[in-house]
């Protein structure tokens, strides 16, 4: 079995409690604990620190490509950018090199000046071969090229202005900190220094002090306060700003004050917005446009197109100290020198705390199902994972019991002794009066809890090393502890639930019993506690100190504790779980249903007052799933699909979530049936709610709604058997489908493959032309209902389009604003719309597999004249240009994106009849997340 690692709690997120665990669950876990090697140890403190809590400083500025060190002071001046020949391509972000031009090729060959180029000089690309001759860049010289490109490059009005604003507040921020400075002590420095800003800087505005709350001391409203003000005024208030290029107005140093002309060139936008959109419109591929990530880190004004990006010069980078955010004493110090890599002060806390590590047992190893006596595991562990990677660690299985080896390795150069306890899952949880706790999904439990480390040596020295007494700690430790044994002697010496014990390595054995119900990752909270005896008699900890740091411990003796969270593997459920948690989730319903309802509801302005809308606030939404629980707006929705107007309907509902679609179709007379299809649990006792009202007009199968066995259940129960085969020459009067898919890329991906499953006819399609309605994402729907030519324009819509009618579906309500339609995430931005899928009698293209094969093959160029992407989908299908032309396919320049759904299909056809054609066209639905 793989070895994972356990990840260590700081305390800088919440406050160390020997009582109460942090939490263990995701997502707030991931936050609060992380691995050893990342976190760091404050020795004046006796705490733990982890990056997001240390204060960070910077200790040197250098050049990543020259390594040339870049003082403080010059830092700003030179935009934080390296000064001397060093620049990146815009295209590839390496390193550009300095060449000079090709020498003249009427130079004899032998001569030595046709070895040696000449002026001008430019900037090349060995990655990618840009050059800067591209964009008409070069130099005379090749040393100080940034001088040159400052002289070439005028300054921009932004960057003027940005500068200016700049150079106005250095003063006031400067004097603010040279306050701070001279107050005297930490606290009284920060209040003072913001006190001081925030009189100043609410001076003239009372209302805002008010609002504030900021004392009349503080503002100096009191007669003594304002004299003293008044005579500050020249040295503490800041000046009035000029701007030098205001948006509007032409007051003293705006852009029309005659003073200012000249500074900056400007160019009118209209004229800039016209040529770029010339530009726009000569383009003949995606690559002449600059992409998101290069016009991000270009320069201030970032350009449209890819020939206007600009080489920059190499960003700088620094190397930073961290110093403990309580008694800001220095954590990390790197040398100054940029070539180095060594530290000056480098406190990690892998050199104070043992590192633990944890290995599931082989079942192969084990005395009995329940022992813990057995010798450890023949397979050491090779190396450790990150706390919840499984690894080739086999999945846990409910209601079974396993064995852990805990080994931890002290680093100190002193015996410690540890101490263990395992929290009780879900003990950071609060539970309220009259809600009935789940039943926790594992339990822990270790035969000893205390047992000695030895300390850290050299293995030279454990050979070495000859037996010594085992009372090596204080008073008040186990009288078990010993300090430097020889490893044979130890390794041999274990007692109940001690493995090994083998150098500074000692190993224990837990035993984890998983619950009947448990599923997913499993993790426990582990408090670890540890004494040693310190070999500097130092002043003996006050009493004041917090339990963490061992306050109460005797003169001598330090001891420190703190949480660790530990990955026991993933819980696969048993094959019958399923009856068993939907039980238990329907138990616990009931039992909190009435301390639920008692709860306080915050319902958003103008939202609905349904008890569906009502009870959903206390649930979590499932994430990218916005479900529809507006009871009037599903109801206008299925009328709107023409629900109403069939006969004896059976309808199948995917991801009907807490049943609010399913609810309208139950109402009207004319449904005999609904199936859900629905497999979140926390919307069963909803679904469960409309079986109770509605008895066997309703089935729910607890399937995912993404996989096709879910609806082959559905026939294989018998739940369609009444469904009658009508031919596909008219509507299917009985059978409705409707959907609510996700907002990914999996709910685009089944939208596309229903839909398609008409071509067969497949799926539910062979018992005839079955209408379908379906709330989705709006981008899909765009991408399905654009024009030829548009930004928007898919392969969807060549794709489905042929096989059947599809239109959006309007209501009163317009499903907007979403927060009063749907139960989905908060702040969740998307929008979420209708449409019906109608399948045409007779699909307009011949073969499907032709047309599929068509697009596939020809969008990957759809910027690219059609005739040339035809002639590159098969050897030889440029032949068929002349036969297209004839049919009334337009024999000009447009692009493949331009092409219409008639163009598509004379295509299609003409290619199938071709009979030189590839033999296979069929391909396997391969949706990438970037093309749908």
């Amino acid at each position: 079995m793989s070895s994972h690692e356990a990840l260590f709690h700081c305390t800088c997120t919440e406050p160390f409690s020997s009582t109460r665990p942090p939490p263990a669950d995701a997502p707030l876990a991931q936050f609060q604990h992380h691995r050893l090697s990342d976190l760091l140890f404050c020795e004046d403190c006796d705490a733990i620190r982890c990056n997001q809590c240390a204060a960070c400083e910077v200790a040197c500025y250098y050049c990543p490509s020259c390594l040339f060190e870049l003082p403080s002071a010059s830092v700003r001046g030179e935009k934080n950018r390296c000064a001397r020949n060093c620049f990146q391509c815009p295209q590839c972000d390496h390193s550009l090199a300095v060449v000079a031009s090709d020498p003249d090729p009427s130079l004899p060959a032998a001569s030595a000046a046709s070895s040696v180029g000449e002026p001008p000089y430019l900037l090349s690309c060995t990655f990618c071969g840009w050059n800067s001759k591209e964009i008409g860049m070069t130099f005379e010289k090749p040393t100080g090229l940034s001088l040159q490109l400052q002289k070439v490059e005028e300054p921009s009005a932004e960057l003027l202005e940005y500068d200016h604003v700049k150079d106005h507040l250095d003063p006031f921020l400067r004097r603010s900190r040279a306050e701070a400075s001279t107050s005297s002590g930490a606290a009284a420095t920060s209040a003072s220094a913001a006190s001081g800003v925030s009189a100043r800087l609410f001076q003239d505005a009372s209302s805002l002090a008010s609002r504030y709350g900021l004392s009349a001391s503080a503002l100096g409203s009191s007669t003594r306060n304002r004299h003293h003000a008044d005579a500050r005024t020249a040295v503490d208030e800041l000046a009035a700003y000029a701007s030098l290029y205001p948006s509007r107005g032409g007051g003293p140093g705006s852009s029309k004050d005659p003073k200012r002309k000249g500074k900056a060139k400007e160019q009118d936008p209209e004229i800039v917005e016209a040529e770029l959109l010339a530009a726009m419109r000569e383009m003949t591929d995606w690559e002449t446009a600059a992409s998101i990530d290069r016009r991000w880190t270009s320069s201030w004004r970032p350009p449209t197109m890819s020939r206007d990006l600009r080489p920059l010069r190499t960003p700088l980078q620094a190397k930073l100290s961290k110093r403990c955010p309580t008694c800001l004493h220095i954590l990390i110090k790197p040398e100054q020198k940029a070539s180095s890599v060594r530290f000056k002060i480098k406190l990690v806390a892998a050199n104070y705390l043992p590192q633990i590590n944890i290995v599931r047992r082989s079942p192969a190893s084990l005395g009995s199902r329940l022992s813990t006596l057995g010798t450890a595991s023949s397979r050491r562990p090779g190396g450790s994972r990150i706390g919840g990677a499984d690894g080739e660690d086999e999945p846990l299985r409910p209601g079974r019991t396993y064995a852990y080896e805990v080994s931890f390795v002290n680093p100190l150069y002193e015996p410690i002794h540890v101490r263990l306890a395992i929290a009780r899952p879900g003990a950071h949880k609060a539970v309220d009066e009259g809600e009935v706790p789940l039943a926790p999904p594992f339990a822990a439990h270790l035969p000893t809890s205390t047992f000695p480390v030895a300390a850290f040596a050299e293995d030279w020295e454990f050979d070495e090393a000859e037996e010594e007494a085992e009372d090596c700690l204080p008073e008040g430790a186990n009288d078990s502890a010993d300090g430097r044994t020889s490893p044979t002697k130890r390794s041999k010496k274990g007692g109940a639930g001690i493995v090994e014990r083998r150098m500074n390595r000692t190993t224990v054995s837990m035993d984890v019993a998983i619950g009947r119900d448990a599923v997913g990752p499993l993790k426990a909270s582990m408090l670890v506690a540890y004494v040693y005896q310190a070999d500097d008699d130092g002043p003996a900890p006050s009493p004041s100190k917090s339990p963490q740091k061992g306050g109460h411990a005797a003169p001598g003796v330090k001891s420190f504790s703190f949480w660790t969270l530990v990955p026991l593997g993933t819980a696969v459920p048993r094959p019958n779980v399923d009856a068993r948690r939907v039980a238990s989730a329907i138990h616990a319903d009931e039992a909190n249903k009435s301390a639920i309802l008692k709860r306080p509801r915050k319902l958003p302005p103008g939202a609905p007052t349904s008890q569906l809308f009502l009870d959903l606030l206390q649930i979590s939404p499932v994430r990218a799933r916005p479900q529809l629980i507006n009871e009037d707006s599903a109801r206008a929705l299925v009328r709107a699909w023409g629900v109403d107007k069939m006969h004896d309907v059976t309808v199948v509902d995917a991801y009907s979530g807490p049943g609010g679609l399913a609810k309208a179709y139950l109402e009207l007379p004319n449904v005999k049936r609904v199936i859900c299809i629905e497999d979140a649990y926390r919307y069963r006792p909803f679904l469960d709610r409309l079986k109770e009202e509605y008895g066997d007009r309703i089935a729910v199968l607890d399937r995912d709604p993404f996989t096709w066995e879910a609806y082959s259940d559905a026939e294989q129960q018998g739940l369609l058997s009444d469904v009658p085969t009508v031919s596909f020459d008219k509507v299917h009067p009985n059978f409705f489908f409707s959907g609510q898919l996700p907002n990914t890329v999996f709910g685009q991906q089944l939208f596309v493959q229903l839909v398609a499953a008409i071509a067969g006819p497949m799926w539910y399609f062979q018992r005839g032309r079955m209408q379908m309605g379906f709330l989705g994402p709006s981008p899909l729907w765009n991408k399905l209902f654009a024009k030829p030519g548009d930004p928007h324009y898919h392969k969807l819509s060549v794709l489905l389009h042929p096989l059947a009618e599809i239109e959006q579906t309007e209501i009163l309500s317009q499903l907007l604003p979403a927060d009063h339609h749907f139960h989905r995430p908060r702040n969740d931005p998307g929008q979420t719309s209708a449409i019906k899928v109608t399948p045409r009698a007779q699909p307009l293209v011949k073969s499907y597999d032709a047309l599929e094969y068509v697009t596939r093959h020809m969008f990957v160029s759809k910027a690219t004249p059609w005739r040339k992407a035809l002639a590159s989908i098969a050897p030889g299908a440029g032949n068929l240009v002349p036969e297209l032309i004839k049919q009334g396919v337009v024999d000009d320049e447009r692009l493949v994106n331009t092409l219409t759904l008639d163009d598509w299909v004379k295509i299609s056809d003409t290619f199938d009849a071709w009979p030189f054609r590839p033999t296979t066209l069929f391909d396997e639905y391969t949706f990438e997340t970037d093309r749908i």
